[in-house]
């Protein structure tokens, strides 16, 4: 019995690790993307602000680049945030403006893609820009697709793996105190504030912790 349960929090351990190391290089990565983005954003304001009466026969193309370029930096900035410090009021702004971005980009898409090849008189430089950057925000959006999943799976998996911890924990407390008067949002910080307990499942020292 002793060995299948060293054996189960070996296991469970592991898992543990590879999730956090999996998030880590996801944070790090969603940076690196954050600054291209912004890069990138900074470039289209620039462009649609001097080029910005120069679309006669689609003057709403360079209002789309500024209205983009002002999104992405919001979104950039917001998920930088969000992947080092999760707030709840930062995840719902940043849920809002990518919603905002998404039916962005596909009016930007109406707007632009109809007038190729023959876009004339609109100044070449704000269509050809606009053109490629709807082409390289779609591609974009297709490839962060399986990374979108990958992130659920791990919020799932640090969710199940938070839910263990209290679970084991209300039961050697209960075995060790006698008692089931134990707030649980207190288990849950407690749990949170100690990787060991939530990666090893070691609920003993959630015991110690709340014994001091």
């Amino acid at each position: 019995m002793t060995q299948d349960r060293t054996q189960q929090d070996c296991q469970e351990q592991s898992v543990s690790q590879m999730m956090c190391c999996a998030s880590k290089c996801m944070k790090i990565l969603m940076s690196l993307i954050s600054l291209v983005w912004i890069a990138l954003a900074i470039a289209e304001i620039v462009i649609g602000s001097v080029y910005l009466n120069s679309c006669v026969n689609q003057p709403y193309i360079p209002i789309y680049l500024i209205v983009n370029g002002v999104t992405v930096i919001l979104i950039s900035i917001l998920s930088m945030v969000s992947a080092f410090r999760p707030n709840k009021f930062v995840l719902s702004l940043l849920t809002l403006l990518s919603l905002f971005w998404f039916a962005w980009l596909i009016t930007g898409s109406v707007w632009t893609f109809p007038l190729y090849p023959d876009f004339s008189p609109c100044n070449r430089v704000v269509y050809l820009f606009t053109f490629s950057i709807l082409i390289i925000q779609w591609i974009i959006l297709g490839l962060s697709l399986p990374m979108i999943i990958i992130k659920l799976f791990t919020i799932l998996v640090e969710s199940s793996e938070l839910s263990r911890c209290v679970s084991r924990t209300l039961e050697r407390v209960r075995l060790v105190k006698g008692t089931e008067s134990i707030e649980r949002y207190a288990l849950i910080a407690v749990c949170q504030q100690n990787d060991d307990v939530v990666s090893a499942g070691r609920p003993s020292r959630v015991i110690d912790v709340m014994s001091t």
